[in-house]
């Protein structure tokens, strides 16, 4: 099972998301500002944690992979 698990602050408040195995988990209104539902499908979980993380508030970020390497 691939996995990727970010939580941080946005605005102040503590939010979180998941990627497992190409599904999104986490904090409905955060998972909306990044143009995501809970469960929607989402595939390459490299860009799923550049999106996240763009949407946390600088140096809040705490991420936890367990994913392939990426493909060159």
């Amino acid at each position: 099972m691939a996995r990727v698990e970010i939580g941080g602050r946005r605005e102040g408040q503590e939010v979180w998301a998941r990627w497992i195995d190409g599904r999104v988990q986490g904090d409905r209104e955060f998972l909306k500002s990044a143009g995501l539902d809970p469960g929607t499908r989402f595939e390459d979980p490299h860009a799923f944690v550049a999106l996240i993380e763009k949407l946390l508030d600088s140096g809040s970020a705490s991420i936890s992979l367990d994913i392939p390497e990426r493909q060159a």
